[in-house]
């Protein structure tokens, strides 16, 4: 089975059924799904800033068991500091989060689907999937 990093975006799209998220279905089907710890920690903020009820919040935890969630490790923060660097050194600065997602692509040698492809399009090695 091919494994893939899923973005935040995307992993947004799919659990708000946004039309925009069948673009990358075809691609996913069968795949298993992965998201860096980082996309975890930004999916945890979301019931809290809608203030969600406990239904949803139950709905988006049983949605979140198809994703697997790649922890971090030296390696991974090695990786990260050098996504970083390069991203400041080319003067196209990723956020912390965005080269979080981007070093557990390469750590983990995954391509990464993403509709976001402007925040990652300068990240050399990197895989998209768009």
């Amino acid at each position: 089975m091919r494994a893939l990093l899923v973005d935040t975006d995307v992993v947004s799209m799919i659990f708000k059924q946004d039309t925009r998220a069948s673009r990358f279905e075809r691609y996913l089907i069968g795949a298993q799904r992965a998201i860096c710890f980082m996309t975890r920690a930004e999916l945890s903020l979301w019931p809290r800033r809608a203030d969600w009820g406990q239904v949803k919040i139950r709905r988006f935890e049983r949605f979140l068991r198809d994703y697997v969630v790649l922890p971090y490790d030296d390696v991974l923060c090695d990786m990260w500091a050098e996504v970083k660097f390069n991203s400041q050194r080319q003067g196209r600065e990723l956020t912390h989060a965005d080269a979080w997602i981007a070093a557990t692509a390469l750590a983990y040698d995954l391509a990464l689907v993403t509709h976001n492809v402007q925040h990652f399009a300068a990240v050399d090695g990197l895989q998209l999937i768009l």
